[in-house]
């Protein structure tokens, strides 16, 4: 194994290591949680959904694209005509 892989992978067990005795360690929460708090959590969720679904649609030419051009050549246009070469 490498060395940077070791570093990581000590640095990732260190990190679940003490992940796991915060929360077991954690005191139980007597908290209130409010009935709006659901209606909240669904606006957030709803909202986050909405956005994502307009930022593919703004982007989805660009998406396209990205993955039609890799079976292209890089001779042709968006066209689909070869480029003109000049000799």
């Amino acid at each position: 194994m490498k060395r940077s892989e070791s570093r990581r992978s000590r640095t990732l067990w260190g990190a679940l290591f003490v992940a796991t005795f915060v929360l077991v360690l954690a005191p139980a929460a007597q908290a209130y949680v409010d009935p709006g708090a659901g209606s909240m959590f669904f606006q957030l969720l709803i909202g986050g959904l909405i956005g994502a679904a307009v930022a593919v649609k703004a982007f989805w030419a660009r998406i396209v694209s990205f993955f039609s051009r890799r079976g292209r050549d890089r001779g042709e246009e968006r066209s689909g005509q070869p480029a003109e070469s000049i000799d």
